[in-house]
């Protein structure tokens, strides 16, 4: 459903876009922008609830699903993406500011794991000893490093980025 509404409303931007004839709106054209990420992003999936576009075709949704949880009969999980790619559960989502690649905590190892378009796999880059998770991530491209931080750890892990060279 959201899908068909997003696709609609990419219409419409273009067809607001025709109508201006030459003129060039940088506000129409990013409206453009997001929506088609939007729809890019989890496409296809049913139960999308929210999407968070991070850059470079990079975003994390959260997912409702159906199931016995307890007290409650739909569960709602964060899933990282590039583009309509799955990754599974993650928490903590973080993309270079090129965008060329993303890191963040796989929920189901702890480990935090980076991907590039291009590779068949995220590499990991470090497990953290639980309970901790990942808080923040602080890229320096023109060094070549990333800087990770846990919640509940003091430690900070500076670490190369991975496939940069």
């Amino acid at each position: 459903m959201l899908d068909t509404q997003v696709t609609a409303a990419v219409l419409l931007a273009a067809g607001s876009l025709h109508t201006l004839g030459r003129m060039r709106n940088p506000a129409a054209l990013s409206v453009i922008a997001l929506l088609t990420g939007c729809a890019t992003c989890a496409g296809g999936l049913s139960g999308v609830e929210e999407r968070n576009l991070r850059g470079g075709g990079f975003c994390d949704a959260t997912l409702q699903v159906s199931g016995d949880f307890g007290f409650e009969g739909v569960g709602h999980f964060r899933h990282c993406f590039y583009k309509a790619r799955d990754f599974g559960q993650c928490d903590g989502m973080s993309v270079a500011p090129s965008g060329s690649i993303a890191l963040w905590q796989d929920v189901s190892t702890g480990s935090v794991v980076a991907f590039r378009p291009g590779w068949h796999q995220p590499q990991v880059l470090l497990s953290f000893p639980t309970p901790s998770s990942l808080q923040s991530a602080n890229w320096n491209e023109p060094a070549g490093t990333v800087t990770l931080k846990a919640w509940n750890h003091a430690d900070e892990h500076q670490l190369a980025i991975p496939g940069n060279g």
